[in-house]
């Protein structure tokens, strides 16, 4: 088979026993690794379902983390995700909490996992009231077009302690204006932030109960077991779960 013999490679594997399972796959050439991993008509799939009680395995091709995010949230949903270095915020709307976070937090704690990143949820709510927040502060400051202040908001600047923070050549990029300009709007944004102590805006801190999902240390037994089975190309040979 195509993952026997490495044409498919399975790059990550994320399982919580009983209730889901999620794969990124990858492919050498030019064909789509979740069509090769699912089947003929989901044969090989059905099959891996079957062992192990007809648990749902959701496969999921390797591409752009936005577009990995999508899949591995699914069945949930998120408005917009801010990817940082050591975590990704995705905002989501209320009515779509419960789906996103899946039952006692399994999917979006499957999602962690497979994606090899931290998840922090917000919800839209409590997203739009801090960007609402934020407007007025960069609105206050006097120096900024409206279309200048929607341009750093837009590029997750929810603030004068963040636009504080950043150098004159980020600014001068963002709002492509002159350096005389920058300086200034660097001068009294600080000034603003010392004497006022206006604080930073954390997505996760200032939300009242923020749901962090870290990355599981270790890959459960049976996940391994699941990765050999998949690379078998008789899967009737493959394995007891339990």
């Amino acid at each position: 088979s195509e993952i026997a013999d490495g044409t498919i490679s399975i790059e990550s594997i994320s399982r919580e026993p009983g209730v889901r399972t999620k794969v990124i796959v990858s492919s050498e050439v030019e064909r789509d690794p979740v069509k090769v991993v699912v089947g003929n008509k989901g044969y090989h799939i059905q099959q891996l379902m079957e062992r192990m009680n007809g648990e749902k395995i959701n496969v999921i091709a390797q591409s752009s983390l936005d577009k990995m995010l999508t899949e591995a949230i699914a069945p949930g949903k998120f408005s917009k995700s801010i990817v940082e270095d050591d975590a990704i915020t995705i905002v989501v709307d209320d009515e779509d909490l419960g789906k996103t976070v899946g039952k006692r937090g399994a999917n979006i704690r499957l999602a962690a996992s497979v994606l090899k990143k931290k998840i922090n949820i917000i919800s839209e709510n409590k997203m739009r009231e801090k960007t609402s927040n934020a407007r007025k502060e960069l609105d206050q400051l006097g120096l900024l077009s409206l279309v200048e202040v929607e341009t750093l908001l837009s590029n997750k600047i929810l603030g004068l302690n963040a636009l504080s923070k950043m150098s004159t050549k980020a600014v001068q990029a963002l709002l492509n204006t002159d350096e005389t300009k920058v300086n200034e709007i660097l001068s009294k944004a600080k000034n603003q932030v010392q004497e006022n102590k206006i604080p930073e805006v954390s997505l996760v801190e200032s939300f009242a109960n923020p749901v962090v999902f870290e990355i599981p240390s270790k890959t459960d037994r049976v996940s391994e077991k699941l990765r050999n089975a998949m690379r078998r190309q008789d899967l009737k040979e493959s394995l007891n779960f339990k």
